[in-house]
């Protein structure tokens, strides 16, 4: 059986568009462009610590001013190919009191178009151990509607974490942020449904033909 140039593109286009890695921060060698607001805290780098390695560590400079961080390159523009997938991070308390503040962990999504959308990860008071947070990127999960949601991830401009605890002087480390795709085995069916339609319209155009 022949397999036509036209349907052999096809197979490499659906193979290239499904294997889309996780963008991942994982601070084991430095802070990996993430930026914060100078005037509100101090953001440094932990070589040990983290969960595990190293890990981004901010703390406060001044009271009354939130404590975000903002996501590098990588994590901003078009993220459309991961919609449905998933947003994690790994964030532990390491100085101030363990109170239930509503913002703490709260990532919000920026477009170029100024819409935003934000989901508070952490629930509850933050732990003084390790623990990882996560929520899918859908958009009745960050509030928005469908196009909404679509029209920022197109094209994202800011990424931000807020970590403040209140008005007091506290820190926080963050380690392990991630943007991932659709997570398994989702992606294994929708690549074989993919597969199985371009076979399918072959062979109904006559575009596959046996030697």
């Amino acid at each position: 059986m022949r397999f036509p140039q036209a349907i052999f593109g096809g197979v490499l286009l659906i193979a290239a568009t499904f294997s889309h890695a996780a963008l991942v921060s994982t601070f084991e060698t430095g802070l990996e462009g993430w930026t914060w607001d100078a005037g509100g805290a101090t953001v440094t780098h932990s070589i040990s610590g983290g969960n595990p390695g190293g890990f981004l560590h901010i703390e406060d400079s001044a009271t009354g001013i939130g404590m975000f961080v903002y996501a590098p390159d990588k994590f901003l523009g078009n993220q459309t190919s991961n919609d449905g997938g998933t947003l994690a991070m790994d964030v532990r308390l390491l100085a101030g009191p363990i109170i239930d503040v509503e913002s703490y962990g709260t990532v919000q999504l920026t477009g170029s178009n100024g819409l935003t959308a934000s989901r508070d990860l952490i629930v509850g008071p933050p732990s003084a151990a390790w623990s990882t947070f996560a929520a899918p990127l859908i958009a009745a999960e960050w509030g928005v509607s469908q196009a909404t949601w679509t029209s920022i991830l197109s094209d994202i401009s800011r990424l931000s974490v807020e970590l403040e605890v209140g008005s007091n002087l506290d820190a926080s480390g963050l380690d392990n942020f991630s943007i991932s795709p659709i997570p398994e085995p989702s992606r294994y069916l929708l690549f074989a449904f993919g597969i199985g339609t371009l076979l399918m319209v072959a062979k109904r155009r006559g575009l596959l033909t046996r030697q």
